[in-house]
């Protein structure tokens, strides 16, 4: 906008004097903008739409999609369940799994499963959360990572993506 109105009114004033002094309304629309300035012109400046949720994720390859919004819920229920477990057994209380599992209302084995996925890499969850992790990721693929947290990221088949 600051662009448009620069080219068309010139001028060396900062970009605040020069909306204060010009512009009297944007009104945005699904093709751009359109700055009614206030002696009565009109400028209209369209934008470029992005092609896709792969542009705003930033992957790569035009095939990949991102991991489905179920599947990173899952994933993510999984971690919190895996991560409540471990805290209650590092804060000294002897865990009777038998309870934890009602409390939490599953199964013993659930319990036992979940634990596991207490012990995923902080930058992998964060990538979870945020939904940057491409389809085919799932709880299944995470069910015995390894130890070692770039692993995971390699056992995945995904390079680790910056935080």
């Amino acid at each position: 906008m600051i662009d448009a109105l620069r080219s068309k009114l010139g001028g060396d004033d900062d970009d605040r004097t020069l909306i204060a002094a010009h512009l009297d309304r944007a009104i945005l629309s699904t093709g751009g903008v359109e700055l009614i300035l206030t002696d009565g012109d009109v400028i209209r400046v369209s934008h470029s739409r992005r092609s896709s949720a792969r542009s705003i994720l930033g992957l790569n390859d035009a095939s990949a999609l991102p991991m489905k919004a179920e599947a990173r819920a899952v994933l993510l229920r999984w971690i919190a369940l895996g991560r409540r477990c471990v805290a209650e057994l590092e804060r000294g209380r002897s865990v009777d799994l038998d309870q934890f599992a009602e409390r939490h209302g599953c199964s013993r084995r659930h319990v036992e499963r979940m634990i596991d996925y207490a012990f995923i890499a902080p930058d992998l969850v964060k990538a979870i959360a945020e939904g940057r992790l491409p389809r085919g990721v799932s709880a299944k693929a995470l069910a015995e990572a390894p130890m070692l947290w770039s692993a995971q990221w390699r056992m995945i088949g995904v390079e680790q993506l910056a935080s």
